[in-house]
């Protein structure tokens, strides 16, 4: 069976390396797209609200916020590199 493209959900834990590793054997062979997709969770967004209905002050609550994105940033950017080696590894 032939593919001409093959989407891949990857959730980096460490079966993701066989799906990985299967979806490039079925693509290798009719030289078919793989197309790699990774999602982050939003939840530093869910926990504002109820934080301002128990009233913590603002100051607090943009500290909060502020650690947060800091912490998804980091996670963003560990997923590009992750996704970019992975691409490395299908083109090599």
């Amino acid at each position: 069976m032939s593919f001409s493209r093959i989407l891949v959900a990857l959730n980096d834990l460490t079966k993701d390396q066989v799906v990985f590793s299967h979806s490039l054997s079925l693509a290798e062979p009719s030289h078919s797209q793989l197309r790699l997709v990774h999602c982050l969770s939003l939840d530093i967004y869910r926990d504002l609200g109820p934080m301002m209905d128990a009233g913590v002050g603002l100051h607090s609550q943009a500290e909060i916020l502020k650690t947060a994105e800091t912490e998804h940033l980091i996670q963003i950017q560990a997923a590009q590199t992750w996704l970019n080696d992975l691409r490395t590894r299908a083109v090599a």
